[in-house]
């Protein structure tokens, strides 16, 4: 019985070893991607912790500088010229440039253009019905901004989170909402917000 186990235990062994012979056709042989251990990338100073700094839930205004805030509001500035000049000359090609991806899947949402439809008071009184995002663009971005004057420009902006803004003009004791921008990829992007 002793012999017999050594046996088997020669052929499992053997048996065990590498078939460096071409595979028989008809045979698939998945190709798996070799796989190399590599370190976890470390923060440094220019990279933020995804969830913990970005989360507007932990947020702390007071941790934004002076430097930070005065950047990103020469930033914004400029922006909100560029996006209004844009939304004047009604160009909706490179509109669409300026809007974060969660922008761009909410004004393709039939679901989203429908409730707009419903609840503003102007498409209603007018009896429009938004259908396609550049209907969104011509309906709601473009007559937004053609009730605002060509001199309204951004005054001011309020950090919700290090990644999001909201961006401010303000006309009398009135601070009225431009814009509101997430920075995605190191660019501020207009920001969809319900």
């Amino acid at each position: 019985m002793k012999g017999f186990l050594t046996i088997l235990l020669l052929i499992s062994i053997f048996s065990c070893t590498t078939n460096t012979q071409e595979p028989q056709p008809g045979i698939i042989i998945p190709d798996f991607p070799s796989v190399s251990r590599q370190e976890p990338a470390i923060p440094g100073p220019a990279q933020a912790l995804p969830t913990a700094i970005n989360d507007a839930s932990d947020f702390d205004p007071s941790s934004i500088s002076r430097q930070e805030f005065e950047d990103a509001k020469s930033e914004i500035e400029l922006l909100v010229e560029e996006i209004n000049r844009v939304i004047r000359a009604k160009n909706y090609t490179q509109w669409l440039t300026y809007l974060s991806d969660d922008y761009i899947a909410a004004i393709n949402s039939p679901e989203y253009l429908d409730r707009i439809s419903k609840t503003s008071r102007q498409l209603t009184m007018q009896k429009i019905v938004l259908k396609t995002p550049r209907d969104y663009f011509t309906h709601v971005a473009v007559a937004a901004r053609a009730n605002i004057s060509t001199d309204a420009h951004l005054d001011d902006i309020e950090f919700m989170s290090h990644t999001r803004v909201k961006a401010f003009a303000i006309k009398g004791n009135q601070r009225l909402r431009l814009f509101e921008f997430v920075k995605d990829k190191g660019a501020w992007k207009i920001a969809f917000s319900d």
